[in-house]
């Protein structure tokens, strides 16, 4: 494959697929990861505003990033899905657990969807 990440000593089986991360010699056994390209999306946080009073929250945009990860002595894949700088507020889901999030997010946010008409319509 023209863009297969270049393979080293230890790297005893072929790359995934999605694997994008350039391989050396000299990678420390701890760093023996293949990772796929991030995926970045912009969002916006909310954080507690505790100056401005109880219930109030200001907005932080950011992004978040998804990249899927797995260390070349294990056939485990992990999705990391978090902002880099905030190592508290990060997951690390199986790809299955992941795939079951994003559906779970969909459904909880098709319940705040406002009717655009018939019955519960608020007209305003």
């Amino acid at each position: 494959m023209e863009n297969e990440p270049a393979r080293s000593g230890w790297t005893f089986e072929p790359c995934p697929r999605w694997c994008t991360r350039q391989h050396g010699d000299d990678d420390h056994p701890d760093d023996r990861y293949h990772d796929s390209a991030p995926t970045t999306t912009p969002t916006i946080f909310l954080q507690r505003d505790h100056e401005a009073g109880p219930g109030r929250w200001r907005h932080e945009a950011d992004e978040i990033t998804i990249i899927s990860s797995r260390h070349a002595d294990t056939h485990e894949t992990i999705t990391f899905i978090g902002r880099d700088d905030r190592l508290d507020q990060q997951l690390h889901l199986t790809p299955e657990g992941a795939a079951r999030l994003a559906d779970a997010i969909v459904r909880h946010l098709a319940q705040l969807q406002e009717p655009t008409d018939g019955p519960g319509r608020r007209d305003g």
